[in-house]
């Protein structure tokens, strides 16, 4: 947390990358992973210096293969939690 709060405090913004990497850890939609990426989503969004949410900034999203889920899953899970951003 002393991270964001100094981020916060020194004007400092944070692109906010997700756990995942296409080349290796792909999301699955699961409650685990949904309630993983809730309790992040809830405990961080209260932070200013967060300016955006990412899936995955190493993906390519082709909303017609498996990368979608980056789109269609875990971005909407982001959109549902935090309205600000």
């Amino acid at each position: 947390q002393a991270f964001y709060q100094a981020s916060d405090e020194y004007g400092i913004l944070i692109y906010h990358d997700m756990m995942y990497a296409q080349g290796g850890h792909f999301p699955a939609v699961s409650d685990v992973q949904e309630e993983e990426l809730r309790h992040n989503i809830r405990k961080l969004s209260s932070h200013p210096s967060i300016a955006i949410w990412d899936g995955c900034n190493e993906c390519r999203v082709d909303m017609n293969s498996p990368t979608a889920i980056y789109a269609n899953f875990v971005l909407t899970v982001v959109a549902e939690e935090d309205k600000s951003r």
